[in-house]
């Protein structure tokens, strides 16, 4: 690819959770930056983004991957209030009805020699700098949110479309994710839990549906957020620390969407936590990085049991040396372990 779209911004409160940049907030933005670019590409704006027939399509995320530890970040903690955050970005279609797009991202200068020589999924391993893979599939309504299909939209046959013959790393993972589920990676040490069952999340249309009534993606990690702070306060043996669980940060995650939800439902979210140590302290003088937390999640409806998502994600478990109270409690908690 090397057809780029670029965007910037200062990393600012909307942005952010406590002490660190929002990975929901990022979702959305880098959401609407490939759906832009989508929409430009078929020669329309976002809102005129429509059928054959007329009717108004959206974008439904088929997966997303993302990855902050290359290029010096570590994790999701790198990015900090007043940074400015340069994107760089492109799309590509498939089978007329699905999109692949990839951005990359750093604070500060964005290197684009690098992200110009990014083709495929597959080169983004080697980039250098932290970096977001989505598929897409162009959806309009059938009966509410519970039904969508897809559509190729109009201008698709245009020459300012780029094409792709090859099926998108997104969509071969995600049917992968859907035949065989996700797994926990080998030697991560599974954390006790005295509640193995779901976190049930109730829907609030205020906060987690978007402009056309759909459950918004990003907000799906925020109900993963949520089920990892109840595992962890509630049900962990014994449980963490509310000042311990807000410093979890980021690393990478992998994620693969199979249904929505109306503005009424309940969510059911299983949520199976394990933890991997560090090799050492880390370089960072101020942190102390003990390792990683893995969680792996599964999304279901309550109304009808139908898989709405899962999800991989590695959370770096780094705590700032001024909190004594926290460093000691992590120290505990690998005692346990045997780590």
């Amino acid at each position: 690819m090397t057809d780029l779209a670029e965007h910037a911004f200062e990393v600012g409160m909307p942005h952010m959770v406590t002490d660190q940049l929002s990975e929901v907030e990022l979702l959305k933005l880098v959401g609407d930056f490939q759906w832009r670019q989508i929409a430009a590409s078929l020669g329309c704006s976002t809102k005129d983004l429509k059928n054959g027939a007329g009717d108004r399509l959206y974008a439904s995320f088929i997966n997303i991957e993302l990855d902050f530890r290359a290029g010096g970040a570590g994790d999701i903690l790198a990015f900090e209030e007043g940074d400015r955050v340069e994107m760089a970005g492109s799309t590509r279609f498939y089978g007329r009805q699905f999109v692949e797009g990839w951005t990359v991202l750093d604070r500060g200068s964005l290197d684009s020699a690098a992200v110009q020589r990014v083709a495929s999924r597959a080169d983004l391993d080697g980039v250098g700098r932290p970096w977001i893979y989505m598929t897409n599939a162009f959806v309009g309504r059938v009966s509410g949110n519970l039904r969508l299909k897809t559509y190729a939209p109009e201008g698709v046959d245009g020459g300012r479309v780029r094409t792709t013959d090859d099926k998108p790393a997104g969509i071969t993972a995600h049917e992968d994710a859907l035949q065989r589920g996700l797994t926990l990676p080998d030697g991560a040490r599974p954390l006790p839990c005295t509640d193995d069952g779901p976190v049930v999340y109730q829907v609030l249309p205020e906060s987690d549906l978007n402009g056309a009534g759909l459950l918004y993606f990003a907000r799906y990690v925020a109900m993963m957020n949520y089920a990892e702070r109840v595992q962890g306060l509630d049900r962990m043996a014994p449980p963490l620390s509310s000042q311990l669980t807000k410093h979890l940060a980021t690393r990478r995650r992998s994620l693969f969407y199979f249904a929505n939800a109306p503005a009424n439902e309940r969510v059911r979210v299983f949520c199976t936590p394990a933890f991997s140590p560090a090799d050492g302290p880390g370089a960072d003088p101020l942190h102390t990085d003990f390792g990683s937390l893995f969680y792996r999640h599964e999304l279901y409806r309550d109304s009808d049991g139908a898989l709405m998502a899962t999800s991989l994600v590695e959370k770096a478990l780094r705590v700032p040396n001024k909190m004594k109270g926290a460093l000691a409690e992590v120290r505990r908690l690998l005692a346990r372990l045997g780590c």
